[in-house]
């Protein structure tokens, strides 16, 4: 990475190889080197800019330079803020709304690094949302990314028993998973209420 960096070959390195997964760590560490060490944080933006930039099939299939991209925000290296933003708005996107289980892993993977920014987001887009069926992908994700940041609206959907039976079963299943003892009230709640539904209760 210091090599590429002193001779200034990144950006056609990048470009040749970033769908390379051998060289994603050699990135990363790159871009951690340009932003942290030499703190030249406009210059990991620019890198992340050019990641971007590629339009082509493949990344419109794969994603995967969204997902490097997203992965060089979870080092903290100094990608601009709105950035960052749009980035790992259009991952969480991937994550609920992908048909691919193995991207929707993925990129619930590079969320996790990112929770900071993730949670926030999926918590706005389960406050918007209706179908069921997403809501329950949703709450799934809260749990992968595992930010205590989702607990007040987790427990609020368990509470609510107009909420659909299997949302608010991944609620339940998610919030033991987080394992916060904030999580407790919401939980006991369920056990000890026995006119509450056999399946949200187990």
């Amino acid at each position: 990475a210091r090599a590429l960096i002193m001779k200034e070959l990144y950006h056609s390195f990048i470009e040749k190889y970033s769908y390379n997964s051998q060289w994603e760590e050699v990135f990363l560490l790159l871009c951690g080197w340009i932003g942290v060490i030499d703190g030249r944080e406009k210059e990991v933006t620019k890198i992340v800019e050019n990641l971007l930039s590629r339009k082509d099939e493949l990344e419109n299939i794969l994603h995967k330079n969204l997902l490097l991209a997203g992965k060089i925000v979870g080092e903290g290296v100094g990608v601009q803020k709105s950035l960052a933003y749009r980035i790992i708005n259009e991952i969480v996107r991937l994550a609920v709304y992908s048909d691919y289980s193995l991207l929707r892993r993925e990129a619930t993977k590079v969320l996790k690094k990112c929770s900071e920014l993730s949670a926030g987001l999926v918590l706005k887009m389960l406050s918007e949302e209706v179908d069921k069926s997403v809501r329950g992908k949703m709450v799934r994700s809260l749990g992968e990314i595992g930010s205590e940041e989702s607990i007040p609206a987790l427990s609020s959907i368990i509470k609510d028993k107009g909420e659909d039976e299997w949302v608010r079963d991944e609620a339940v299943r998610v919030l033991g998973e987080i394992g916060s003892e904030e999580s407790i009230p919401a939980l006991s709640s369920i056990i000890k209420d026995k006119g509450e539904d056999e399946w949200v209760r187990d």
